[in-house]
């Protein structure tokens, strides 16, 4: 087997809707492209979310480097997460390097963090950057000498070279007068150990901080780092002040970057609102609901611009906001302070991310189906959409899955449910604890997810496929849930005559169904299209699911079904004999870790539903 030439460096990073933490991936990612072609040296860089906890990914991988991350063992998974990252590499002697950590209490009677100093200790570690209490991770963490620590400001400070592109180049001509209000959720202080400053207070404080910005003539807009639970709570904040804007939420960090660029001040809670607005220039007052932002203020030489929780009150804010504005102090980072953050990692780029020798493993990469047509942004629900579909393509997948369910007004639409998740995702209003009704093709049509990527009618699909002019080497898994007798003629009506079109053939999809009277009723309709059964069990002894798997198989040869579709962990030693013995195709779904999907694989699943991480990561990650 040949090895690949690039250095591949796994960024271990904390993928969600807070872009906070896409910022810090970012800039770490532009530090270290840099880097390797400073060096001369080809590399790919896979962003690997700490939480799906793939560990299989590791062994694939020359160099490992976390992307900030907090040693603690309150508030955060962290305390599992990160040694557990660290053993893994070190099993396969893969160097390890920590940017920018954060650092809380050691707790000397706790296991959690006795587990995470012990991991930071072993070999693979060559260095550590860290961002605020060094002295607690010298004292209570480090006692391998060997391992280089270095003391550094937080990597978001390199934003304004990171996304460059979307900046202008003179960034104190562009500024209006626009206040931005940082919104972050309404049980951020409580779970932080401030009871006190609950929903009430700060719905509370925030309308008497914006009549005290209006009445001094200030304008304002609310805005989010795009945290779900902060979103809802900035909409409930606009409620209740009764008038004013709010931002859409920013859809990737150069959107959160371009956003605070352009206000004259923030107040915001979220520390990395503040860190932003400082590496741009624009005067910012924050918060603490963490003791990480009280180490941000001191470290940049503005302590009194972040407010103690028992100072908080709208007057304060207020009054420190306006010395803000006023202080002429030259706010972002020098160049010495960027080179103090940049130089420890690129020396360790140099010195340890070189090409293991071990032979890349075989993968089987191309049997693997983009989730609901794919989409390039891991941290984002899968949305069934023209983007997600177009992406896909452009990567060279030809296995994809996809979700429909009727509209209201009967119309086979791409999507996996028309439940809250839904409404939120396409900026629709949510009322009450009742269950959320379909709406009408044309309504879905009207808005996109995210602000960003388009619904589609299942009959518009079938167009884009067609005008896409895919060959016959694809295949679309339709998964329709379970619907009732009259849903599923209704589904299938519509699917038959498009499904039909001669420039397809019967090989290209799979239908699949989760009852036994929805298998036979659409083989009476000779749909151009093979038929999948859906295996389910609440068994969970291996031996007894073997047992229903192999009626479930039984059944498949009786009723000439091919196919047998599953939940990830119904895929197993057991399961896969049972379908290997009866010559039935069985199709795994909805897998979050590559590794398992890959293991999946290799037991003989004839395709394998990669919910996760998109199909090109792990065709550039194991080839």
């Amino acid at each position: 087997m040949a090895v690949s030439s690039k250095i591949k460096i796994l960024l271990v990073s904390t993928t969600n809707m807070n872009l906070g933490d896409t910022v810090i991936a970012d800039n770490n990612r532009y530090l270290m492209e840099r880097a390797m072609k400073h060096f001369h040296r080809p590399c790919e860089i896979f962003c690997y979310n700490i939480a799906t906890r793939d560990l299989a990914q590791i062994a694939f991988c020359d160099a490992v480097v976390f992307a900030g991350g907090i040693l603690k063992v309150t508030n955060e998974k962290f305390c599992l997460y990160i040694p557990e990252i660290i053993r893994e590499a070190n099993t396969h002697n893969i160097p390890v390097f920590l940017n920018g950590i954060g650092v809380e209490r050691f707790y000397e009677d706790h296991p959690d963090s006795v587990e995470m100093r012990d991991a930071l200790n072993l070999p693979c570690v060559k260095g550590i950057n860290v961002r605020d209490d060094m002295d607690t991770l010298r004292r209570d963490y480090i006692s391998n000498p060997d391992i280089a620590l270095h003391s550094v400001y937080d990597v978001a400070i390199w934003s304004r070279f990171t996304y460059k592109q979307i900046l202008p180049k003179k960034l104190d001509a562009r500024r209006n007068e626009v206040i931005g209000l940082g919104i972050a959720r309404d049980m951020l202080f409580p779970d932080y150990g401030h009871p006190e400053i609950d929903r009430a207070f700060l719905l509370d404080f925030w309308k008497d901080l914006i009549h005290m910005l209006e009445a001094a003539g200030y304008r304002w807009v609310l805005f989010t780092n795009g945290d779900t639970y902060d979103e809802r709570f900035c909409k409930d904040v606009l409620a209740y002040v009764g008038h004013g804007e709010k931002l859409p939420a920013p859809f990737d960090g150069a959107d959160l970057v371009r956003m605070i660029a352009n206000f004259r001040g923030v107040i915001g809670a979220r520390m990395h609102s503040n860190i932003i607005a400082y590496t741009l220039g624009v005067p910012s007052v924050g918060f603490v609901w963490n003791q990480k932002l009280r180490f941000w203020g001191n470290k940049i030489g503005f302590p009194e611009r972040f407010v103690e929780p028992e100072d908080m009150t709208a007057n304060r804010v207020f009054d420190v906001f306006k010395a803000a504005l006023r202080d002429k102090r030259k706010t972002g980072p020098s160049f010495r302070k960027r080179r103090q953050m940049k130089k420890p990692l690129w020396h360790f780029l140099k010195q340890y991310a070189v090409k293991n020798t071990f032979e890349t493993r075989k993968s089987a990469y191309d049997r693997l189906m983009a989730a609901n047509l794919g989409t390039p942004y891991v941290r984002y629900k899968s949305t069934n959409s023209r983007e997600a579909f177009y992406y896909s393509l452009a990567e060279g997948y030809r296995n994809f899955t996809v979700s429909l369910r009727l509209t209201s007004d009967r119309i086979l639409m791409c999507t996996q449910s028309f439940g809250k998740d839904l409404y939120h995702l396409l900026n629709l209003p949510v009322t009450g604890e009742e269950p959320v009704q379909p709406i009408t093709a044309e309504e879905f049509l009207d808005h996109t997810y995210y602000n960003r990527f388009t619904p589609m009618t299942f009959q518009m699909l079938i167009q884009e496929m067609l005008t896409a002019d895919l060959q016959e080497d694809f295949t679309l898994l339709c998964y329709i849930g379970k619907p009732d007798e009259e849903g599923l003629a209704c589904i299938l009506e519509q699917m038959a005559p498009l499904l039909a079109n001669p420039r397809f053939r019967r090989e290209n999809f799979i239908l699949r169904l989760e009852t036994r009277a929805s298998v036979e009723y659409a083989q009476t309709l000779n749909l151009n299209a093979q038929l999948a059964y859906h295996f389910t069990t609440k068994e969970t002894a291996p031996g007894k699911q073997a047992e229903k798997a192999r009626a479930a198989a039984e059944y498949c040869i009786s009723h000439k079904v091919p196919f047998l579709t599953m939940r990830e962990g119904l895929w197993h030693k057991d399961t896969a004999k049972v379908c290997m013995d009866a010559g039935i195709k069985a199709i795994p779904c909805s897998y979050n870790k590559l590794g398992d999907a890959m293991e999946a694989l290799k037991l003989g699943a004839a395709y394998v539903g990669n919910h996760y991480y998109t199909v090109d990561y792990a065709k550039k990650l194991t080839k």
